[in-house]
């Protein structure tokens, strides 16, 4: 890793602190999907992409112009190519995009190539969450990320008080992802990169304690089940290397909540109206095993799937061409189906690159933010069919390479320097002349 001094020159106070306010409302915006929900009401959000590349420019700028004036962008390039592991396979999924929207079976998005160029969009996220992971280790990346997951539980409980004004269904909460399921992935992933695995801190614990009542809301399985992941991470991580924490105060403090957790949801269910309807009502009832509550979407969706796998092994490299999912009834609700019946196998094996690319970094430099993150995105692959285009997984796994790699430049530095300090009191004072 080329070293480069972290630190972005300035001669405003006033001007960083607004640029350090305008990064949050950007990242308030699209990592939990705001700007979907103030649409109707705020007429310059009509169209994402544009404003998306209108508040990045800003951040961009601030981080590379000054790197470039007083270190030919050596800074940036490092940043670039140190993190390639992620970026080279995602660029690659995006070629293979392009090659297969040639093959009959392509459904480009109503003629407009919708399919191919929303890759090239969902990549600027992903570089616009690790470019502004820059300005965050400046400003202090906790607090914000804290502030952003905070923002989003808000919104599902407003969700839970006044059923089916954000949500897609008034049965569910859906808050500012407006689809419960993807809220429920969003809620998870946030506070993944949001807690501390040091040791267990009563703020974390409270945040924890939030965002399972908040998940639980959504009546997601899949996402009861990625909270079940982290909540896993964290009992584990947080006791390495204190056995009296890890053998009886995290279990003890892990059931703690789940007993909190589960007196608070009981509370809710009764309370809310949401829970009254006959939908919701099945779904709690399958949550506490009832067999008499299947979905017929389930049927629907375990039937799919010898017909996808039929579908790609007529073919297995290439796929069916980009998009084609989108021409069938119901998609495969499994990213992983999903983007070999489009792209094909070369296409997966990218796409497990960038997910395994992700969580190795994420261990190698130490930051557990980024390994729980990458966990929770591996297991929704299983049970949503578009990860790979969240922009709460693009954006969040920028900020998770960004930071990572920051923090590791930021320990070489201290290293280097202490290790200097020491040379330099251990070196024989110089001979007079």
């Amino acid at each position: 890793m080329r070293v480069a001094a972290l630190r972005l020159p300035s001669r405003s106070r006033l001007l960083d602190l607004c640029l350090a306010v305008h990064t949050v409302v950007f990242l308030g915006l699209f990592v939990t999907d705001a700007v979907l929900s103030l649409r109707p009401y705020v007429p310059l959000f009509a169209k994402p992409v544009e404003l998306f590349a209108l508040m990045l420019l800003p951040i961009i700028l601030r981080v590379h112009v000054p790197d470039f004036r007083h270190h030919r962008l050596a800074f940036s390039l490092a940043m670039w190519r140190d993190n390639a592991h992620v970026l080279v396979p995602f660029a690659i999924l995006i070629v293979l995009a392009f090659m297969t929207g040639i093959l009959p079976g392509a459904d480009l998005g109503y003629g407009e190539g919708k399919a191919l160029f929303i890759l090239i969009y969902r990549f600027l996220m992903l570089a616009g969450g690790l470019t502004a992971a820059i300005l965050l280790l400046r400003i202090g990346w906790r607090p914000v990320v804290l502030l952003l997951l905070l923002f989003l539980l808000g919104s599902v409980f407003y969700d839970i008080a006044w059923p089916g004004t954000l949500s897609q269904m008034a049965s569910r909460a859906g808050g500012f992802q407006q689809n419960p399921n993807l809220a429920a992935i969003a809620i998870v992933m946030l506070t993944a990169m949001a807690v501390r695995y040091d040791r267990m801190y009563p703020l974390d614990l409270a945040v924890i304690l939030l965002s399972f009542i908040a998940t639980f809301s959504t009546l997601s399985r899949g996402g009861l089940l990625q909270f079940a992941v982290f909540l896993a991470n964290y009992v584990w991580l947080t006791g390495r290397g204190r056995r009296v924490e890890q053998l009886v105060v995290a279990p003890v403090v892990a059931a703690l909540m789940i007993g909190i957790g589960a007196l608070s949801i009981s509370t809710m269910t009764t309370s809310s109206t949401m829970f009254d309807d006959e939908n919701a009502q099945r779904r709690l009832a399958t949550f506490s095993l009832g067999n008499e509550t299947v979905y017929e979407t389930d049927d629907v969706r375990l039937g799919l799937i010898p017909k996808y796998l039929k579908l790609i092994d007529e073919s297995i490299i290439f796929g069916q061409g980009t998009g084609f999912s989108r021409s069938q009834p119901f998609g495969p609700h499994n990213t992983y189906l999903e983007v070999w019946v489009n792209n094909g196998f070369l296409a997966l094996a990218a796409y497990l690159w960038l997910l395994g690319a992700l969580l190795y970094m994420a261990w190698a430099r130490r930051f557990w933010q980024g390994f729980v993150f990458a966990q929770i995105a591996l297991v929704a692959g299983f049970f949503t069919h578009n990860v790979i285009q969240l922009p709460v997984f693009l954006l969040s796994a920028g900020l998770a390479l960004g930071l990572s790699w920051g923090l590791a430049v930021e320990r070489t530095l201290r290293h280097r320097r202490r290790a200097a300090a020491a040379a330099n009191r251990a070196a024989p004072p110089a001979a007079p002349s």
